[in-house]
């Protein structure tokens, strides 16, 4: 079979009919490389090919392009798209304040859902980057805290808000968010550096 991987052509013996994962894992690709796509006679397999890879199939005499990455790498890229989400979750969550304030709570808890979903992907996307790039979120300083101290008073602080959302106190709701739970997320700042 002719597989390409980031354009260098190797050649791999498979018996008739194979499936993906065995002919994948016959490649030995480096531990620290990950595949990014693939294409099956010049057309993209879908995204979700991992979990699917042991019922396709291919044939000695298919061509397959793989492109490969650092997962190093994949993580950086990841991590620093994560900078700018920051920026995007701290104004989501002043004009949640501000909602309240101007007596806007329909739209505002709206807002607030939706920005603790984000806060919540936007952490689960920070924790795996550092697994890719070979750190240790835990470890890493936020502010004056290690990663793991800091995530656990970051949900501190978001159960305090829910409690005091379930409440219906929309100024002190606002308060909270402005004055407590933005400057804790504004220490992420911090691990760009």
């Amino acid at each position: 079979m002719k597989i390409r991987v980031n354009g260098v052509e190797k050649t791999l013996e498979i018996s008739t009919v194979e499936n993906l994962g065995n002919v994948i894992s016959g490649l030995r690709l480096p531990p620290t490389q990950l595949i990014t796509a693939i294409r099956l006679n010049d057309r993209p397999l879908e995204a979700d090919w991992l979990q699917k890879q042991d019922r396709i199939y291919v044939m000695n005499e298919d061509e397959m392009d793989i492109d490969a990455e650092d997962a190093a790498v994949i993580g950086n890229r990841a991590f620093q798209a994560t900078r700018e989400q920051l920026g995007k979750l701290i104004g989501d969550l002043e004009q949640t304040a501000q909602g309240f304030r101007l007596d806007d709570e329909t739209t505002a808890n709206a807002r607030l859902v939706q920005s603790i979903e984000n806060m919540q992907a936007f952490f689960t996307v920070i924790q795996e980057s550092f697994v890719l790039m070979g750190r240790d979120f835990n470890t890493t300083t936020i502010g004056d805290t290690k990663g793991q101290d800091y995530i656990k008073t970051f949900s501190g602080k978001l159960s305090e808000l829910i409690d005091v959302q379930q409440s219906k106190d929309w100024v002190l709701l606002a308060d909270m968010i402005e004055y407590e739970l933005v400057p804790v997320l504004k220490k992420v700042e911090k691990i760009y550096g």
